[in-house]
């Protein structure tokens, strides 16, 4: 059972590693046996699936998800921090966020 090779893209490195990929696919060392046969199926899954979202720089989390701060605040709301954590988790992700923004500039 053969894997299919990956989609081609315009970019050219990915086109270089579409090639190697196609290569590791007819290498026998890898065809016949069992760990060569998961090895280039486990590449091509990793080189063919783009990122499940991309990631914004400011704060690394998915767009449309709640910030760290949304989750901090919930959770406060909901009674599972009490008032000082709340305070010291915020103003760590204050810093952090600031530091971050600093270090994309």
């Amino acid at each position: 059972m053969s894997t299919p090779p990956p989609a081609r893209s315009r970019d050219p490195r990915q086109s270089d590693l579409d090639e190697a990929l196609r290569g590791l696919q007819r290498d026998p060392a890898l065809r016949f046996n069992e760990a060569g046969r998961t090895l280039v199926r486990w590449l091509n899954r990793k080189t063919m699936t783009p990122p499940p979202y991309e990631v914004r720089p400011d704060t690394n989390i998915q767009p449309g998800g709640p910030s760290a701060l949304e989750i901090l605040q919930q959770r406060y709301a909901r009674g599972e921090i009490d008032t000082t954590t709340f305070e010291q988790m915020r103003e760590r992700l204050e810093a952090s966020t600031a530091r971050d923004h600093q270090q994309t500039r």
